[in-house]
């Protein structure tokens, strides 16, 4: 990357940084260590992170899908981390990392779907592979929004409706675009419809307790 530098070699310098931050991702697989693994991820973001900056959107828009992608998976996979680091505490340090990063995460996954214009995304079903992408990217900002905690009951309420509705997103979505009987997306369409009616259960279950406290 010294050499293709990004003035003047910019498909190869993106290959370049795509690959060294695939690197890290494989040597996750040789690491055990939850802080060890948390840094690799970390590098791998801050090789693409600058790339959605430098890089101009309307000639490169190819190149921003992937990346806001590829960002959103990385930066979910440090929740997961520190998710599991936490081993089920809900302290404030654990909460805080995870919120943070969720919401990075949120971002990422938010602009990759900003990306399409409207009118193509309500012909999504023309593109199936695209339409798939953003199933899984509406899902992963579903699934994050429900990792989150907060300590105020209407904060946390105000996460899991988010959550539920990115379920509710998901499902319509995907019965829109795919045949009931297709195997694809299919275990995390389950996974929503599970999801919706606990959300709501809790969702209810947090407001009435709040009510006779």
């Amino acid at each position: 990357k010294l050499f293709y530098v990004l003035d003047g070699h910019v498909s190869k310098h993106i290959v370049i940084l795509r690959n060294q931050a695939e690197l890290y991702k494989s040597l996750l697989y040789f690491e055990n260590d939850s802080k060890r693994r948390i840094s690799m991820w970390n590098r791998a973001k801050l090789l693409l992170s600058p790339l959605l900056d430098q890089l101009n959107p309307q000639i490169y828009a190819v190149e921003h899908k992937e990346i806001a992608f590829e960002l959103g998976k990385i930066v979910q996979e440090v929740v997961n981390e520190n998710k599991r680091r936490s081993n089920g505490s809900t302290s404030k340090k654990f909460s805080k990392r995870i919120n943070e990063c969720s919401l990075e995460a949120i971002k990422h996954f938010s602009y990759f779907l900003a990306c399409f214009d409207q009118k193509m995304f309500e012909d999504i079903f023309e593109h199936q592979e695209v339409a798939i992408a953003c199933l899984y990217a509406q899902f992963y900002i579903a699934n994050l929004y429900g990792n989150m905690v907060h300590s105020n009951p209407e904060n946390q309420v105000e996460y899991w409706r988010k959550s539920k509705s990115g379920y509710e997103k998901v499902v319509s979505l995907r019965r829109r675009i795919l045949e009931p009987d297709s195997k694809s997306f299919r275990q995390e369409f389950e996974i929503c419809n599970e999801f919706i009616p606990l959300l709501t259960q809790k969702i209810n279950h947090l407001h009435y307790k709040k009510e006779t406290l």
